[in-house]
């Protein structure tokens, strides 16, 4: 089975000479929660939020980490690869929860 891919965005993948992070928002399409680049930049770094890009959303981890559950076949498992620049890890979820003998890669 092939694991879904979801890629980490960070603060600084967004122009600032055309982006005032003071004022650019982000939003998450699945839960609407809403920050400033600055302010993102600040939970990210306090590890307390990550925004991926997954399939064509943009989503918080918490929306990212339930829509894999939901995928996940009754009795089995599924695999989360994630793209954080040039290193990518993966991710484990079964029935037993997420985070399951994770791999980096």
């Amino acid at each position: 089975m092939k694991p879904h891919e979801a890629t980490v965005i960070h603060p600084e993948m967004f122009d600032k000479e055309k982006n005032d992070h003071d004022d650019l928002e982000i939003c998450c399409d699945g839960c609407d929660i809403e920050y400033t680049l600055t302010d993102y930049q600040i939970l990210k770094d306090n590890k307390k939020l990550l925004y991926f890009l997954y399939e064509d959303f943009l989503i918080c981890h918490g929306c990212l980490f339930r829509e894999i559950s939901k995928s996940i076949p009754e009795g089995g498992e599924t695999r989360l690869k994630i793209l954080d620049y040039s290193q990518s890890y993966y991710l484990n979820f079964g029935d037993e929860g997420h985070n399951i003998e994770d791999e980096l890669e």
